[in-house]
Order: structure tokens, then sequence, then C-alpha cells
């Protein structure tokens, strides 16, 4: 994955702005709704743009992303949020344990292998307080398998459904990126989300800015079922 996105972070400053203009309004929405304190990492930041957003919304942000080129890209353009390479999170990694009000990781779960998805979670869940959210996006299960969207085209294997799992391949339509994604169905997520004591408390789809297409993105705001309130997990 690192690889990859280093590769794609050379050939555009940002992955396209009508996904930031869709997607990042709702989870910053959620972010507010639910965050008792203004603390907030931000997993897979890419280019930072969101990262930049919370931290302009008065959060204190320390971001992460596993691609050097993009972490380089982003602490070229903002200067605000501390952004980390990988690294330098595992370095920090004990310190920050239990520290962050809300931990936002937008469109990463969803070109993720199984067992690296429940090691993402297990990470994000440690970096919160008792009384965190998470709150994480992905591509939209109910609508990813279908060909175009106001965001990207999609190329899907003959002869799959939404009850399938596979990957596939886009291209977004303002820079020309290709990239593999994996659709897996709405209950996947449901039942990964609940295998790791997270608990689904909202849901919302991204924005379609007045076209006829279905949401490219899907935003849950989950809740660590286990805590106790007390610092103690």
């Amino acid at each position: 994955m690192t690889n990859e996105w280093d590769f794609i972070a050379k050939q555009a400053p940002e992955i396209q702005a009508t996904k930031n203009e869709v997607l990042n309004p709702i989870v910053l929405e959620l972010v507010k709704k639910y965050s008792k304190g203004k603390t907030l990492f931000d997993y897979g930041c890419g280019w930072g743009e969101f990262a930049d957003l919370a931290c302009r919304e008065g959060f204190n942000v320390i971001a992460f992303d596993d691609a050097h080129e993009m972490v380089a890209q982003a602490r070229d353009k903002y200067k605000t949020p501390a952004f980390l390479l990988r690294s330098e999170f595992e370095e920090q990694q004990k310190d920050l344990l239990g520290r962050f009000d809300v931990v936002t990781s937008n469109l990463v779960l969803c070109i993720l292998g199984t067992e690296e998805q429940g090691k993402l979670l297990a990470t994000a869940k440690s970096l919160l307080t008792d009384d965190g959210v998470l709150v994480l996006s992905l591509c939209h299960p109910k609508y990813d398998y279908l060909p175009d969207s106001l965001v990207s085209t999609r190329f899907i294997p003959e002869g799959v459904s939404y009850n399938d799992q596979f990957r596939y391949e886009k291209v977004i339509k303002e820079n020309g990126i290709r990239f593999g994604d994996y659709h897996r169905p709405l209950e996947y997520y449901k039942e990964l989300f609940g295998g790791n004591e997270l608990e689904i408390i909202e849901t919302k789809d991204s924005l379609v800015l007045g076209s006829n297409y279905s949401p490219d993105f899907i935003v849950f705001a989950l809740k660590d079922f286990t805590s106790d309130g007390n610092n103690n997990k």
C-alpha cells in the first residue's frame, strides 16, 4: 500500500477536490457532534486536507500516513497540524495512547485486507480517551459496485453483485489517477466493527452536490463499547 500511494502522491497534489467537497463536511459534522474535547488524531491523513480543516475548526491535530510522499507534501502545504511518518508514529505511539477525544480515518479501511483492518481499528481504539469517538469513512458498500459515480469511474469484475467481496479498479475523474479498492457488503463492516468491540452510534452518507448520483462514501461514528469511562479499557 505504501509504495502504491507514494507513487500516486507524486502524480497529483491531492486525490481530487470533489472527494473533499462531498466527504469532509460530513466527517467534520460527526466529529463536532460526538467529540467531547478538542484533541484529534487523523489516521491515514493522505495529503492532509482534513487534518488542516479540523485544525482550522479549533482541534489540536496530530496526523499520520504510511505514504512518505504524502506526509512530505502535507508538511509543505500546511504548517499547523503535526504530520507523522510511520517511523515517527511508532516511536511516539506509547505516549499517544488514550490521549485523543476523536480519531478519524478516511477511506483507509476499504483499501485494506481483513488482517490489516483489524490492526487499524485496534490502533485507533488505543489512541482514544475512554469517552472518545472514532469517525471513519469508506467507499459506500451499497453503491461502490456500480460502474459510475460523481467522483470516479469503476471497473468491476464480471458477474459480481452487492453480496460478493471483490477487488476492483477505479479512476478518479478529475485527475485520471487509477488505484485498487475492495467491495464488501455493509453487513461485513457491521460484523467487523462488532468483532472489534465497536458500536455504531450514527452513520451518514456523503453529499451528492445536487447530482443524480448515489453517494460515493459513508461515514460511521463509532464508540468502544468496552470502555468503562474511568481510563480502564
